[in-house]
């Protein structure tokens, strides 16, 4: 794999984040990873890109993933872009 461009070490953040789908009222889990993923990318997809962030299907089917797509300079514009993606 070759980078695009190259970084200092410490000069770039990455965030990824795991959410499990589960039932609202019983929290079994629901392997619809790839539906919800469908729904958002409008088409089979294992990998979603929304603005900044991306979401993809991890090795079970009821695990998604949320991360930034490129490193950001600073931890702290992110928060509020994953909170708004997660609403």
């Amino acid at each position: 794999m070759t980078a695009r461009w190259t970084i200092p070490a410490f000069s770039g953040y990455g965030i990824e984040l795991e959410y499990v789908i589960v039932d609202r009222e019983t929290l079994a889990v629901r392997p619809i990873a790839g539906e919800l993923l469908r729904l958002f990318g409008g088409q089979d997809a294992s990998d979603v890109q929304r603005g900044q962030l991306g979401w993809s299907n991890e090795l079970v089917a009821h695990v998604v993933e949320l991360k930034n797509i490129a490193p950001a300079p600073a931890l702290e514009m992110l928060p509020s872009t994953f909170q708004l993606e997660v609403r």
